[in-house]
């Protein structure tokens, strides 16, 4: 079931309103989802997309309604912006998940990680990028790959390794 929450907590279909915090960076509107995690528990989870950097790269920041903190996936090009607006909607890093190496979407994660201390993964078989696509050696603390779970933020993923973007690229489910 995938459905959009209204500022008034009505359940719509579509999605709605923007955040009061960093406009400039924010998407026109979050998505949230209720379904079964892989224990078979249920949680809303909101997922939010914050559009950064010259590429406008996908950054997406995903918690589950009942906790404070939450999960950030790719964050590219500078921190702090990414950072701040997390901090606005109330939310602490509990880890930054990585979806491949390219420059674009790593480039926040060493300030990001500094100053949080969360752990951050990435795929294995993107270690060996050459550092001109990945803006220099990769900063992580933990590997992932094909059929791992993830247990972060009162959140359960699963790690599909799809290579062909890059050679460790995933995707979260």
């Amino acid at each position: 079931e995938v459905a959009a929450r209204r500022a008034d907590g009505g359940i719509v279909g579509g999605l709605y309103g923007q955040s009061p915090c960093q406009k400039s960076l924010i998407s026109d509107n979050p998505l949230y989802t209720r379904g079964p995690l892989v224990s078979g528990n249920e949680v809303f989870m909101e997922i939010r997309n914050l559009r950064v950097g010259s590429y406008q790269t996908n950054c997406y920041v995903v918690w589950n309604e009942k906790e404070k903190n939450c999960i950030i996936i790719d964050p590219g090009y500078t921190g702090e912006e990414i950072l701040e607006q997390v901090r606005c909607w109330g939310k602490t890093p509990a880890a930054i998940l990585l979806t491949h190496g390219h420059f674009d979407h790593v480039g926040g994660v060493k300030s990001i990680a500094a100053e949080t201390g969360c752990p951050v993964y990435i795929c294995k078989e993107d270690l060996s990028l050459d550092p001109l696509m990945t803006d220099g050696v990769i900063h992580y603390t933990h590997t992932y790959g094909e059929g791992d779970c993830l247990d972060i933020a009162g959140l359960q993923l699963k790690v599909l390794h799809t290579p062909g973007h890059t050679p460790g690229s995933v995707c979260l489910l």
